[in-house]
């Protein structure tokens, strides 16, 4: 949930590269949709790498390609929904799924705002 500082703005979304955070803060859109998918690949990863249930797990295109889409804005960055396709095998079974994850992204950081869970064992 966004703080009443990080309320979002009531003009549109910008399609632009570059989005003004303030009058003298630019924020690359590439860059930051860069970033949440980063972050989320890196997410997804460390969950299916410590789930010992599995016999084998993968990130990749499978269902979907990744994607990164800027859903909002607020007066410190972008809001950013990311998807993350993935798929594990476990036993004679072999699942592909989407994993979506909110991030805020800044000039300086990178806040998960809320996210899937994955539980596989």
């Amino acid at each position: 949930m966004l703080s009443n500082n990080e309320q979002t703005t009531a003009t549109p979304i910008s399609t632009d590269s570059q989005v003004s955070l303030t009058s003298d803060v630019q924020l690359n859109i590439s860059e930051a949709k860069e970033r949440a998918l980063e972050a989320e690949t890196s997410y997804v990863s460390t969950r299916l790498k410590n789930a010992s249930c599995l016999d084998s797990w993968d990130i990749g295109s499978f269902t979907a390609g990744p994607d990164a889409t800027v859903i909002n804005q607020t007066n410190r960055g972008v809001v950013i929904k990311a998807r993350r396709p993935y798929s594990w095998e476990k036993g004679k079974s072999v699942y592909d799924a989407e994993h979506y994850a909110r991030y805020l992204v800044t000039k300086t950081e990178l806040k998960r705002l809320s996210g899937d869970t994955i539980e596989p064992c």
